[in-house]
């Protein structure tokens, strides 16, 4: 599946060429406003080679890991992960191709949707993610504890799927006050669990 949402987007990207603009808008600020542009060819370029790019890390990823066989033991969750990226960052592309083709929309209220289902993925995944270096919450104490990272995936995954339904929520707000909300959100999460870990750590010893 990965391969072939590769293939689509650099399909897409050589199929759209003679119809995009010259300069293609590729970045919006917090307000939902367009405030990055790049060339066409760079426009168009950029997503299939964060495409190839990310297919080169699911690939990759598991060969350089050194628990390879805590990986070996969630790896259709770890395929799943890889997919829901894959997917929303597609989904991102075609709205950025769409807007650049001159469809009216608001694209921070359609990207918020996009992230809240992604946070949501991760958080239903994380607590069965085995310790690993690769994948999951890798702070010091998670990668010194097995069961530190346990507790710390299992918290992990309700703070995460939390966030995804207030991203979900936030698209009924203003652009700013939505993505102050979603982004804010996670970043919390991601506090946390970083303070959680430590502190189980610290209890453990």
């Amino acid at each position: 599946m990965m391969i072939c949402l590769t293939l689509f987007s650099v399909i897409m990207a050589i199929g759209l060429f003679q119809i995009m603009p010259d300069r293609m808008i590729t970045h919006w600020g917090i307000d939902g406003q367009p405030n990055g542009w790049m060339s066409k060819f760079w426009g168009l370029a950029m997503f299939p080679l964060i495409n190839i790019f990310m297919l080169g890390v699911y690939f990759f990823v598991p060969k350089f890991e050194p628990k390879k066989d805590n990986l070996a033991h969630f790896r259709n969750d770890y395929d799943e992960l890889i997919l829901w990226i894959f997917g929303v960052l597609n989904y991102i592309f075609v709205l950025s191709y769409l807007y650049n083709l001159g469809f009216v929309f608001d694209m921070g209220k359609m990207i918020m949707p996009g992230l809240g289902v992604l946070y949501i993925a991760i958080g239903r995944i994380l607590p069965k993610a085995k310790q690993n270096y690769m994948v999951g919450i890798r702070t010091p104490w998670t990668l010194s504890n097995e069961a530190v990272w346990n507790k710390t995936h299992r918290l992990g995954g309700k703070l995460f799927i939390a966030s995804g339904v207030v991203s979900l929520l936030a698209v009924w707000l203003p652009n700013k006050w939505g993505f102050v909300m979603s982004v804010g959100s996670i970043i919390l999460a991601s506090l946390i669990v970083m303070i959680y870990s430590w502190k189980e750590y610290e209890r453990n010893k």
